[in-house]
């Protein structure tokens, strides 16, 4: 799916659990976008521009829509929510969970795109910070025993779906990657070669190279933020 269009989704179903009516095609959102003039520079941050209703009332139709600059909607939104009050999310916490994250129908991984150590989401639940992956492990199938970890059969750290994860060791799930070609033994062998890697020297040039989102790139190219940003600021692929 092009990056551009799985934007004109999470805008959709972002609305849509924030209980806001969203009677936009995507042929309509994508032509505010392109008479806006500033299709380009869409996103989050400053200099950046977003969609936004008219007053933040109302649905989002093509008539009750604006393109402005991220800072001045932030701004007049914290403005608004200053005189509201807001009860405390009733969301469940699965539903909470699932608001960052973007399901690939092709393999099925549902990919958190919020923040991630080494690959691995990270939240927090009950006050204390736990990978994104043990959290749904847990709310869908259960306790984890003392001694197991988490593990993906997919063999992606910021898949969530629970159909791909199961209980392991750290013994059982070193084995899997021997059998799977994932463990590296007595190796030098870097970039594209690596058995772990999942980008290619083109797919990193085409990274840099990119105006889109850190969450489109993620969900374009299968990695997490992390890994989008050390590429972009040359931390990561240094040869390239």
């Amino acid at each position: 799916m092009q990056p551009i269009k799985l934007a004109y989704y999470r805008q959709r179903d972002t609305a849509k659990k924030r209980g806001v009516s969203f009677d936009m095609s995507y042929e309509d959102w994508l032509d505010v976008w392109v008479s806006s003039g500033h299709l380009n520079k869409r996103g989050r941050g400053k200099g950046k521009y977003c969609m936004m209703r008219l007053n933040d009332k109302g649905a989002y139709t093509k008539n009750n829509v604006t393109i402005g600059l991220f800072e001045d909607n932030t701004r007049e939104s914290k403005s608004r929510n200053s005189t509201r009050n807001y009860p405390k999310t009733t969301l469940p916490p699965l539903e909470r969970l699932y608001e960052k994250v973007v399901k690939i129908t092709e393999t099925g991984c549902h990919i958190w795109v919020g923040n991630a150590v080494c690959g691995y989401g990270q939240t927090s639940y009950l006050g204390k910070r736990i990978g994104t992956h043990r959290l749904s492990y847990l709310l869908v199938k259960g306790e984890i025993p003392d001694g197991k970890i988490v593990c993906h059969s997919c063999d992606v750290p910021s898949c969530l779906n629970p159909e791909h994860l199961f209980l392991g060791t750290p013994k059982t799930n070193a084995e899997d990657k021997v059998s799977k070609g994932r463990q590296i033994k007595n190796t030098w062998t870097k970039g594209e070669n690596h058995p772990s890697a999942k980008l290619t020297i083109d797919d990193v040039l085409r990274i840099r190279k990119s105006t889109s989102s850190y969450a489109e790139l993620c969900v374009q190219f299968g990695v997490n933020k992390s890994s989008i940003s050390k590429i972009k600021n040359h931390l990561v692929w240094k040869n390239i």
